[in-house]
């Protein structure tokens, strides 16, 4: 391979800090980033949300996983998701407001900058939180897990 690094999520070893880390951001940042969002707008949630992404995930992990190449073939989950987002993106253009003055700029803006960097962001922070708890340890149950993490001391490095 000509210098492209690829990268396995499953040789990925969490600790005990990502499990909790995990935990309080899949419970605590979306009722903080509504409380700074009422405060503030909508920069703050944003940055914060996007350096917890970035990162958060790139110094516990190392990589971002954005560096693995596409299967020569994608799976045929692959084919039925995309009809559906088709299928809402039509029922979402039948439901969209009008606006007399439209800002063509912003509209290719949001559509060509903004909506690939959140929804890679959003892809990159979610796997980080449900790869913390798959990987570690590796028992099959929940049950194990918990019991696990509480009952050896935490290692958080």
């Amino acid at each position: 391979m000509s210098g492209v690094k690829t990268y396995d999520p499953t040789s990925w070893r969490p600790k005990h800090l990502d499990l909790l880390l995990s935990a309080v951001i899949a419970f605590s940042l979306p009722a903080v980033a509504g409380w700074l969002y009422d405060l503030s707008g909508v920069l703050i949630p944003m940055l914060i949300y996007y350096s917890l992404a970035w990162g958060l995930v790139k110094l516990r992990r190392g990589v971002v996983g954005y560096g693995t190449p596409f299967p020569k073939k994608p799976p045929k989950w692959f084919y039925v998701n995309v009809l559906v987002i088709l299928t809402a993106l039509f029922f979402a253009y039948q439901a969209r407001i009008r606006v007399e003055e439209v800002d063509r700029f912003g509209v290719l803006l949001t559509a060509l900058l903004w909506a690939p960097v959140n929804a890679s962001t959003e892809q990159i922070l979610w796997l980080y939180l449900f790869d913390s708890w798959d990987l570690y340890p590796e028992k099959p149950r929940l049950r194990y897990r918990l019991q696990a993490w509480c009952s050896s001391p935490p290692s958080w490095g």
